[in-house]
């Protein structure tokens, strides 16, 4: 995925609400198949404005992820992002 170096590195998804909460949201790791699954309830799925890719340390003890690590961003197109 993307190019990548995943030895001992771990491929992250976080959506971030940077007008509100401010709370990253971890989505979870990318699969080495190159996906991602996630299933939750959201309450207001459209606050989110953000998605980061990250590339962490395998060993990591946080989720949150470390913004010097972001590989990708972009903004949410709407309704999200409302």
């Amino acid at each position: 995925m993307l190019g990548l170096d995943k030895n001992d590195k771990s491929v992250n998804i976080t959506v971030d609400d940077d007008e509100g909460s401010g709370y990253p949201l971890v989505m979870g790791k990318v699969l080495d198949s190159g996906t991602l699954s996630f299933d939750e309830i959201q309450t207001n799925a459209r606050t989110w404005t953000d998605i980061v890719v990250t590339q962490q340390p395998a060993d990591s003890l946080s989720p949150l992820p470390s913004w010097s690590n972001s590989v990708a961003q972009t903004w949410l197109a709407p309704p999200l992002g409302q």
